[in-house]
Parts: C-alpha cells; structure tokens; sequence
C-alpha cells in the first residue's frame, strides 16, 4: 500500500482528477493506495469530499504558509492514524498530476534498494546544476525515516524568520521549496561528520532530474519520462487528457469532453 497526500486551496477539479488518477492508477502497483485530501478553501467538506479516505480541513493563512500547513497536517495525519503498512506517501499540489503509476512504482523500489528517503526534484535549475529549492508540488517520501528526521513539521515560518537577511541579499523569493532543501540538507549537517555529510545526503536523495526546473509549466518532456504533468491552465490540462486517450473517472471524463471549460475550478469547485 502506498499513502497519497493531494493538497489544494481551490482547484478542487483538479483534486477530483488526480483522485481519480491515484485510484485507478496506483493500486495496480502498489495494491492499494490510501488518499488523504487536504483542504483549506472556503467550501463546505460536504461539497469537496469526493474520493478520499479522509478529509482534512484547516484556515488558509496565506499561499506559501498555508500550503506548508496542509502537508504538514496531512503528513502527521499518516504518521498518526494512517494505516499501518504505509512506508511511503507521495505528496502532490492538486495542479500537478502524477499519471504514471508506473514510474511511481519505480520510484520507490529505487528508494527501497538505494536506501534512498526522499524522491523530488530541483524547483529552480537543470540537471547540471546544484539544486535551487526542493518542488513540493510532486514528491515521495520515507515515513518512517521522517519520524525520526522529522523533516516534517516543516517549520516556514522559522526558516524565513532567520534567514530574511540571506534571502534579501541574494534578492531570493519567499518559496517554500527553500525552506525544504535547507531543511533536508540540515539534517546530515547535524547527523553526519565531514565527507559523510555530503554522501549520505546524495546517496539518501532520489533527486528526479527528468523533470527539472520542476518550476516549468506544461513541460511535455517531463510528462513523457515521468508522467507528472504540472500547469495552471484548463485548456492544456484538457489537451493532455485528450492526448492520452485515458478516462480515469467522472471528472476527467468531463473536462476531456467539454467545449465550454468555464465550469472548471470555478469559485472553488
């Protein structure tokens, strides 16, 4: 069994599509999957609930601090009261389809046989380059591991709070992805000595390069390697539908056979 965090303010089609995804998609590999949806938009959960395990509602406290509120409370959600058998959950922003349940599946037997804890990808540079922030918008993550690490809790808050001078300096904006990355790194700086920082920190990460800059929207590339598909905008999300041919459920099959797309995440729903 693998866990499935989608969180989400209001693209709430967009969440009703990717658990239509992760049901239809994920199970094959993994035998069964465990959706957590974590919410804090303004609807009621009567009319978000759609086919998630379990809902989690929270107030917005702004778009950066409220996204990292909803992974947090959806992970310690896992770690708390999931089931029993979920190692790893994978942690999606609800834009940002994961298609592919087999390069999922592959994912985390690679994290399985390289010991490896964390699968995600640069937000900001290519693959030739050191990583510019951690995307949070796809990635996988050991449970056990992150019990002990405590890499969540992901406190932003802390991190902005004494790093502002840094960030001013380098002319950086607020991302959470930073906050992610230093976070991780943070954790072998303390756990590790000298060359053992650096190797257990890259021989722990699962670092998918196939979709870098993770930033980059409607990347068809990146798509084609690893199935996650990552836009803001209706019409290509309804284009890559049509292209696959696929119907995952009520709601994909609804956005592949519109001709008027206003409907789609409109007020929240």
């Amino acid at each position: 069994m693998i866990g499935h965090l989608i969180y989400t303010y209001d693209r709430i089609d967009d969440a009703r599509i990717q658990q239509e995804i992760s049901s239809t998609q994920y199970s094959g590999y993994f035998g069964d999957v465990h959706i957590v949806h974590a919410y804090n938009g303004e609807m009621s959960p009567g009319k978000v609930s759609y086919l998630e395990d379990k809902l989690l509602t929270m107030p917005n406290r702004g778009h950066y601090q409220g996204a990292v509120d909803l992974i947090n409370a959806g992970l310690a959600y896992f770690s708390a009261n999931g089931p029993g058998d979920i190692r790893y959950v994978v942690v999606t922003a609800a834009d940002t389809w994961a298609l592919d349940g087999e390069f999922l599946a592959n994912t985390v037997a690679e994290m399985e046989a390289n010991v490896q804890v964390l699968a995600t990808s640069s937000w900001m540079s290519r693959p030739s380059e050191p990583p510019k922030g951690f995307a949070l918008d796809f990635f996988v993550i050991d449970l056990e591991w992150n019990r002990t690490a405590a890499l969540f809790p992901l406190d932003y808050e802390k991190f902005f709070r004494e790093h502002s001078d840094a960030m001013a300096l380098l002319y950086l904006p607020p991302y959470v992805e930073y906050a992610l990355q230093y976070r991780y790194h943070k954790h072998f700086l303390d756990t590790e000595k000298d060359n053992g920082v650096f190797i257990r920190r890259n021989q722990s990460l699962r670092r998918i390069v196939e979709r870098e800059p993770a930033c980059m929207r409607d990347n068809k590339l990146a798509l084609a390697a690893t199935g996650i598909y990552h836009s803001h905008l209706v019409n290509e999300k309804q284009a890559v539908l049509r292209g696959m041919g696929m119907d995952f459920g009520e709601h994909s099959r609804k956005l592949k056979n519109a001709e008027s797309l206003g409907y789609y995440n409109a007020a929240g729903g």
